[in-house]
C-alpha cells in the first residue's frame, strides 16, 4: 500500500514535497538537461517508492514479514511462530482456570443463598408459631429481599463487565 499517489496530494502540496525530495537527493546535477515535466515525473515515482509503507494486523506478522526476519536471522521465523503457540497455549490453559473457577463461584453462591434463603424463611415462621407475627414476617421478608437485591447487584454488575468487552 502506498501512502503518496498523485491523487493523495494537491498540486501545490505534491510541489512541496517533491522540491523537499530533490534537495535530500544531495546532487544539484542529478537532473541537469531533463525537463522539469520528466523530473516531477521521476521525483513522483521516487517518492512513491520511498514513502511506501504495509500495515498489518493481527497476532503474527504477514508471510513477507516473517521472510524478512527468517533472511535476517536465519530460524527467526520458525521461534516467532513458536512463541506465538507458546503464548495461545498459555492463555488457553488461563482462560480453562478462570472458567472452571467462575463455574465453582457460581455453584457456591447459589447453595449459599438457598442456604439464607432457608434460614431467614425456617426463622420466620418460628417467630410466627412463637407469637410474633409482625418479627416473623420481617425476618421471612428482610430475608428475601436482600437476597433478590444481592441477585440484582450480580446481574447489573454482568452487565456492565459485558458492556465493556463489546467492541465499540
Amino acid at each position: 500500500m502506498e501512502s503518496m499517489s498523485n491523487n493523495s496530494l494537491s498540486g501545490k502540496e505534491e510541489k512541496i514535497q517533491l522540491s523537499k525530495l530533490e534537495k535530500e537527493l544531495d546532487d544539484p546535477k542529478l537532473f541537469e538537461g531533463v525537463t522539469v515535466k520528466k523530473k516531477q515525473q521521476i521525483l513522483t515515482r521516487v517518492a512513491a517508492t520511498i514513502f511506501r509503507f504495509k500495515q498489518h494486523s493481527g497476532p503474527l506478522p504477514d508471510s513477507e514479514t516473517l521472510a524478512e526476519y527468517e533472511g535476517i536471522v536465519s530460524g527467526s521465523a520458525n521461534r516467532i511462530i513458536t512463541i506465538f503457540e507458546d503464548q495461545a497455549h498459555h492463555r488457553m490453559a488461563l482462560e480453562t482456570k478462570v472458567i472452571g473457577r467462575q463455574t465453582f463461584q457460581s455453584g457456591a453462591g447459589q447453595v449459599f443463598a438457598f442456604i439464607i434463603g432457608m434460614s431467614a424463611l425456617a426463622g420466620g415462621v418460628y417467630c410466627i408459631l412463637e407469637g410474633h407475627d409482625v418479627a416473623g414476617v420481617s425476618v421471612v421478608g428482610g430475608g428475601l429481599l436482600s437476597l433478590a437485591a444481592a441477585f440484582l447487584k450480580a446481574k447489573v454488575s454482568q452487565q456492565e463487565d459485558l458492556d465493556k468487552k463489546k467492541p465499540k
